[in-house]
């Protein structure tokens, strides 16, 4: 869904039609990917028998079950490499924007991941009734609260460590890097205390 609403929205560019393209694409999957969370149940016995099903090799039915947002961060991850490999260090866009580093689309991949690893960890909790407001509630500290407080520092480079598309490209990629590994971390903790 995400590469034909790239597809039509590339057709009103005049220009650099491969950059525009892998950059709506990306955004599209982006914003997919998100409204996937949001609206998906993401239930633990829901993911137990996918995992089941791609065990036994079911591939079709675990196909059928699987969430929307896999395939779109996957769609995300690979305008990211798309624009790594046109070995531009910047992609003009056609309208008149600042410049985009393909660095930031690794960036932004990585953070679509550790938010979905987020979002399964609220719903793997049975304790939190509203995993939708809780996951929506961290979004807004995570890209909003926290980068304001901390950049009211004196530290310019303190924001960075909370929202890793304020870094540079290559650290906001460590960075990001190291919260999605905390994410996945928290989510198997959480995934092996259900199950117990």
């Amino acid at each position: 869904m995400s590469v034909l609403f790239a597809a039509y929205l590339n057709g009103f560019a005049r220009t650099q039609l491969m950059e525009s393209f892998l950059l709506v694409a990306l955004g599209s999957s982006v914003v997919f990917t998100y409204t996937a969370l949001l609206i998906e149940p993401q239930s633990r016995p829901h993911w137990q028998r996918l995992l089941r099903r791609v065990q036994d090799g079911q591939w079709h039915a675990a196909w059928l079950q699987l969430p929307r947002w896999p395939t779109t961060v996957v769609v995300a991850a690979l305008c990211a490499l798309a624009m790594l490999l046109l070995n531009k260090l910047s992609l003009q866009t056609p309208w008149p924007q600042t410049p985009v580093s393909w660095l930031h689309a690794f960036t932004v991949v990585l953070l679509m991941l550790r938010d979905s690893a987020l979002a399964l960890y609220f719903a793997f909790t049975l304790s939190i009734r509203r995993p939708v407001m809780a996951l929506v509630l961290s979004m807004l500290v995570l890209y909003g609260l926290l980068p304001w407080l901390l950049g009211s520092a004196a530290a310019d480079w303190l924001p960075g460590l909370v929202q890793p598309l304020l870094a540079s490209a290559p650290a906001g990629i460590l960075v990001a890097a190291v919260h999605l590994v905390l994410a996945v971390g928290l989510l198997n903790w959480r995934w092996r205390v259900s199950a117990a």
